[in-house]
């Protein structure tokens, strides 16, 4: 038994009774993209001997160069061949939960579109910014946020 700060801590060694998850990258960088959609994969470990839960949230409120693009003065929609605007997880509903098995790893395609104008069609360019929150069962980390960059020429 360990104390830090007056919190005494009980250190078992062997197997893990509690889900602890590791996860490849937090910051997904797209980097510069000049057509169409494109998709990184992060993978999400499960290192210990008990189930972990990961509920998966859709981001929300992403920004152009800073700024919502959302304001009213230049009406925006999906691009053509698109399901959403942003960024968004691949084959994932929103809300749902995914299971990973002890000693397991899942992966997660995340994938980034930008907009068009709805008067004329053109891609809005700039840099794209989020950040994605999923919600684990993991007692240390109940939330893993992913960052999420990608500049649109």
């Amino acid at each position: 038994v360990t104390q830090v700060f007056g919190d005494p801590t009980l250190r078992i060694r062997g197997n893990s009774l509690s889900p602890q998850l590791e996860i490849s990258e937090s910051d997904v960088d797209f980097g510069t993209i000049t057509s169409g959609p494109g998709t990184k994969t992060i993978s999400i470990e499960n290192v210990s001997d008990s189930v972990a839960k990961i509920l998966n949230l859709r981001p929300w409120g992403f920004m152009v160069d800073g700024k919502i693009p959302f304001d009213g003065s230049r009406p925006v929609k999906v691009a053509p061949g698109q399901n959403f605007i942003g960024f968004g997880i691949v084959g994932k509903n929103p809300f749902s939960i995914v299971t990973i098995q002890p000693k397991q790893k899942t992966t997660l395609s995340v994938q980034f579109s930008p907009f068009t104008y709805a008067s004329n069609g053109n891609i809005v360019s700039g840099k794209y910014f989020d950040i994605f929150s999923l919600i684990t069962s993991d007692p240390t980390k109940p939330f893993i946020d992913l960052t999420l960059e990608a500049q649109q020429k």
